[in-house]
Formats: structure tokens, C-alpha cells, sequence
């Protein structure tokens, strides 16, 4: 037998004798890291993902409110953290990407450390006024930059 034949023979071997086995995920606990104080619209999205989550990879699934300097506190903590997918950070374009992109020295670039995963939630912001005050509308006005209340 020649040599390339027995080498050749050897790698197939080698290759059919011991199949590799995936790695399971999760191995440990799941945190999403929310920027925002506890009971914001972020932190219920990611508390309502949290229930159904947990128990259907069988870890549990922990959500961690880490507010502070417009959302980069907790940017930054997930931005260091293992890129094993455990850690994950839910929250909004202020803390992920305007945050940064307006500091001139950012602790992260969210271009390099993050990867989208999915969209959790859509909110729309809602200005609200008490019934009596005399205001239906809100003009704004190109010269002075000011919004205006109108009736």
C-alpha cells in the first residue's frame, strides 16, 4: 500500500471514528442587560421575552437594569462581556448607537461589539396635556426652533 493511500485512509478514519457533537447552548444563566431603570417600556419588553425564553431553553434567564450616562453604562458592561451570547443587551438606538456617536471619546463602537439580533418591540411616544388647557396641536417653528401649542 502506498504511502499516500494509508495517509489518505488515516483521515477518513480519524475523521468517521469520533463524530463531534454540537455544544449546547445555553450552558449558564441568560442576562439581558437593560439600560433603563426598572419598569420602563424596555425593561417590560425584555421582562415579557424573559418568561417564555427561559423555559423553553432551560436556563433561566435573568434581566439586569443598569441605567446610567444615557444607556452606555450598560452598553459598555455587555460590550466587555464573553461574546459567548449569554449576555445580551436590550435596548434602544439612544443607548446603542446615538449615545456612542456623540461622546467624543465613546467606551464602545457599537459597529464592532454588537450584532442585531431581532427587534423585541415597537413604542411610540405620546405627548399628552390635561383637557383643559387649550391646545389640540403642536406647531413647530422653523425660525425660532420652538414648538408652539396651538388651539
Amino acid at each position: 500500500m502506498s504511502a499516500v493511500r494509508w495517509i489518505v485512509r488515516a483521515f477518513l478514519f480519524a475523521a468517521f471514528a469520533a463524530p463531534a457533537s454540537a455544544q449546547q447552548f445555553p450552558t449558564k444563566p441568560i442576562v439581558f442587560v437593560v439600560p433603563y431603570a426598572a419598569g420602563g417600556n424596555v425593561d417590560i419588553s425584555a421582562r415579557a421575552l424573559q418568561a417564555g425564553l427561559g423555559n423553553s431553553l432551560g436556563q433561566p434567564v435573568l434581566v439586569e437594569n443598569r441605567p446610567g450616562a444615557g444607556g452606555t453604562i450598560a452598553g459598555d458592561y455587555v460590550a466587555r462581556s464573553p461574546p459567548d451570547g449569554h449576555t445580551l443587551f436590550v435596548g434602544s438606538n439612544g443607548p446603542v448607537m446615538l449615545g456612542p456617536m456623540t461622546m467624543p471619546k465613546p467606551p464602545y463602537q457599537w459597529q464592532q461589539v454588537f450584532a442585531p439580533v431581532s427587534t423585541l418591540a415597537v413604542a411610540t411616544n405620546t405627548l399628552v396635556v390635561r383637557p383643559t388647557l387649550p391646545v389640540k396641536s403642536v406647531a413647530f417653528s422653523q425660525q425660532s426652533g420652538k414648538a408652539h401649542g396651538c388651539g
